[in-house]
C-alpha cells in the first residue's frame, strides 16, 4: 500500500505541475496519463475512483465556474468553458483520483474535510495568484468566497469516499452466488 501511495502522489504531482505550468493541452494530457496509469494499477477500485473523480469534477468545476461568473477569480489559460480553462477541470479530476491514496488524509471525516477546505482552498488560490495563474479581483473577499465554497466541497467528497468504501466492503462481504446470476 505504501508503494501505491507514493506512485499516486508522484504521478499526480507531475500531472498537477504540468497543468499549472503549461495551461494548454499538454498539462491536461499529462494529467490524463496519471489517471490512466492509476486506472491500470488499481482495477479493483475503478468504480470508487471514478465516483470520487466525477463528484470532484462536478462540485469543483461548479465552484470554479461560480467564482468565474461572479468575477471573484480570473483564470489564465486557454480552452476555456465559462471562463474556466481546461487545466482547472483537469486538476479536479486528478484530485478525485488521489482521495483514496495520497490525499486520503483530506477525507478522514466530513467535519475535518470541511475545515480543511475552508483553509486549504483559499491558500491554494492565494498561491496561484502569487505566481500569476489566477487573479483575485476582490482580494480578501475573493478568498472568503473560495473558502465558503471549498469547505462544503471537501466535506461532501469525504462523505462520498466514506459511503463508497462502506459500499465496497458490503459488496465484498456479500459476494453473489454464481447460481443467482441472471442469464445474459
Amino acid at each position: 500500500m505504501k508503494k501505491d501511495f507514493w506512485i499516486n502522489a508522484i504521478l499526480h504531482q507531475i500531472g498537477w505541475w504540468s497543468c499549472v505550468g503549461f495551461q494548454g493541452w499538454l498539462g491536461p494530457l499529462l494529467m490524463f496519463g496519471f489517471i490512466s496509469t492509476h486506472w491500470v494499477l488499481h482495477p479493483n477500485e475503478r468504480r470508487q475512483d471514478l465516483l470520487l473523480a466525477s463528484v470532484a469534477l462536478l462540485l469543483g468545476g461548479s465552484v470554479d465556474l461560480t467564482l468565474s461568473s461572479v468575477g471573484a477569480v480570473n483564470y489564465q489559460g486557454s480552452f476555456e468553458w465559462g471562463g474556466v480553462p481546461l487545466w482547472i477541470f483537469s486538476l479536479w479530476v486528478g484530485f478525485g483520483f488521489t482521495l483514496r491514496l495520497s490525499n486520503s488524509w483530506l477525507c478522514t471525516t466530513p467535519q475535518r474535510s470541511f475545515l480543511l477546505g475552508i483553509i486549504a482552498g483559499p491558500a491554494a488560490y492565494a498561491g496561484a495568484s502569487r505566481i500569476d495563474l489566477i487573479a483575485l479581483p476582490y482580494g480578501l473577499q475573493s478568498l472568503i468566497w473560495i473558502g465558503s465554497l471549498w469547505g462544503p466541497v471537501l466535506g461532501v467528497l469525504a462523505k462520498v469516499r466514506a459511503w463508497s468504501e462502506a459500499d465496497d466492503r458490503k459488496s465484498d462481504s456479500n459476494p453473489r452466488n454464481p447460481s443467482d446470476r441472471s442469464p445474459r
